[in-house]
């Protein structure tokens, strides 16, 4: 197939599940490498990760990245976590516990595609005007 897409995979892994074993070997590969990268520089390298929606979703996303970086023996902050906008406003209450479980533990945070939806001019005024 030659190289595919992740516009063409992502949807595949979500609609059947694989996202989520799949997203946690990238994490487990990602704190891997960056474990190699340090050892080369001899100081701090970041590393940012986005999460799909459905591992996101996940119940025990906070507990399965707790078991990766205490594998990996590497520092939480060095880890920064990708959501998009659109995951965060689904469920509010239940994603802000999930995003105080990951904060809790040092792991950094960021909104992918931040004003693209929510929080975009277009969306605001139109909110506002209804």
């Amino acid at each position: 197939m030659g190289d595919v897409p992740p516009s063409r995979f992502i949807p595949a892994a979500e609609d059947t599940g694989l996202i989520i074993p799949f997203g946690h070997w990238i994490l487990s590969e990602a704190r891997r490498l960056n474990k190699d990268f340090q050892g080369c520089r001899n100081g701090h390298l970041n590393i940012s990760v986005n999460l799909s929606a459905r591992q996101f979703r996940s119940q025990d996303l906070a507990d399965r990245i707790a078991v990766i970086l205490e594998n990996t023996g590497l520092d939480p902050t060095n880890l920064e976590l990708e959501i998009t906008e659109s995951i965060i406003m689904q469920d509010v209450d239940e994603n802000i516990l999930t995003l105080r479980k990951l904060k809790d533990m040092g792991i950094r945070l960021s909104v992918d595609d931040f004003g693209t939806r929510y929080s975009s001019l277009n969306y605001l005024l139109t909110a506002n005007t209804s």
